[in-house]
């Protein structure tokens, strides 16, 4: 297997220059803590070919800086067809880039079709050219990808009729009605000339999300799970946490992300990625268990541990995102005890039913929307046995 740098062949093209500057980062670290960092994003080529049966085509989105350079997409296998991971984000400019950019990496390989797409999971970074690499390479290519559940498919309809649907939701819905996708399962295998790879469902990052593994080859296609710079989104962390242990698990040789370069640590990255997540984990648990005799409300444990208020809205939203889903993952860990303050709920203008509904009336919450119950919600600790914990990768 080839390392950083010995690839076999790669490609810069100057059609769609990068800004690496632009780069943002949240200003929201609690205290006592540092910063996850990776340094300056390096750059990456347009293409490369590494000597495993793998081809890297970078689909570019400069002006979305959370995609880093842009989407890895990977041709997989050595002969005249390739299994093809993920696909570009939409946008009409940059998607006519993408397919030519693949067109040509496949002419120059001598790669004559496209055997199935595979998606990692439904972010509109990564299924938003679906559409445009079928009616360029075949409309018969199957597009395999873990089905959705039904209550966020009536919540993309519902939003889309409202005309508020952010791009990425409008994409995942037209793949979800119309592209005739088919569902992958837990350890499905799909194989093409020289690579076999198995679907491992890692949720977390995405409800629907799966990496893809090479056992032969020890190769992982992580998608969103574990990025090649810097941390990924977190949508649910006892899902995550969960699913991380089970990549750790595969002692891969290489992992191949879907933004970001190629990743030969592997041992190191997975462990700072559960190391990060945890540290954090511990100072919400820690600032419970020191008080355990008293409960307290997301704005009291964010200011506690972070030292924001509500006053200072950008930070403390941020800072509330991130001890809501550890304080859903203490929850599902049985560490700690959560009731509705029915006194605030009462000194809330809002309508009880509406306040404590997970949706108001027939209308599903919006996807990505904060939970409408937070501000009701108290916390107090419990004294529990977690089981997601593991010291080092080692020892998995």
């Amino acid at each position: 297997m080839s390392s950083q740098d010995d690839s076999v062949k790669k490609s810069v093209s100057p059609m769609l220059p990068v800004d690496h500057t632009g780069q943002s980062r949240r200003s929201i670290i609690p205290a006592g803590l540092t910063r996850f960092t990776d340094g300056p994003l390096p750059s990456q080529p347009d293409w490369l070919a590494y000597e495993d049966g793998v081809v890297t085509v970078l689909a570019r989105s400069p002006e979305i800086t959370f995609t880093l350079n842009g989407t890895n997409t990977y041709l997989v296998g050595t002969g005249a067809s390739r299994l093809l991971i993920d696909t570009c984000e939409g946008t009409a400019k940059y998607t006519k880039y993408f397919v030519a950019q693949l067109d040509h990496v496949m002419k120059q390989l001598g790669i004559e079709n496209i055997a199935a797409i595979l998606l990692t999971h439904g972010h509109f970074d990564h299924i938003g050219g679906v559409k445009a690499v079928r009616e360029h390479f075949g409309q018969d290519i199957p597009v395999w990808k873990w089905p959705s559940a039904d209550t966020e498919i009536r919540a993309w309809k519902h939003w889309m009729e409202a005309a508020t649907m952010p791009q990425m939701w409008v994409s995942k819905l037209w793949l979800e009605d119309e592209c005739g996708y088919r569902h992958i399962t837990d350890g499905q295998e799909f194989s093409v000339e020289g690579a076999t790879i198995k679907a491992l469902y890692t949720p977390g990052h995405a409800t629907d999300h799966c990496v893809f593994w090479n056992e032969a080859t020890g190769a992982c296609f992580s998608g969103d799970h574990v990025l090649g710079w810097g941390t990924t989104w977190v949508d649910d962390l006892h899902a995550y946490m969960h699913s991380l242990r089970r990549i750790m698990a595969l002692s891969s040789a290489v992992i191949y992300p879907a933004h970001g370069n190629a990743i030969y640590d592997v041992p190191t990255r997975l462990q700072r990625y559960w190391d990060h997540r945890m540290a954090r984990e511990e100072l919400v648990s820690s600032a419970l268990a020191r008080n355990a005799d008293m409960s307290f409300t997301l704005d009291a444990l964010v200011e506690m541990i972070y030292g924001v208020g509500p006053e200072a809205s950008a930070r403390s939203q941020g800072a509330a995102q991130n001890i809501t889903k550890i304080l859903a993952k203490l929850e599902q860990d049985g560490c700690i005890h959560v009731t509705i303050d029915r006194q605030l709920l009462a000194e809330d203008d809002d309508d009880d039913a509406d306040a404590l509904a997970p949706s108001r009336g027939d209308i599903p919450l919006r996807p990505g929307a904060p939970d409408p119950t937070m501000k009701y919600k108290v916390f107090q600790w419990a004294p529990c046995s977690k089981t997601t914990q593991v010291a080092a990768v080692s020892k998995l």
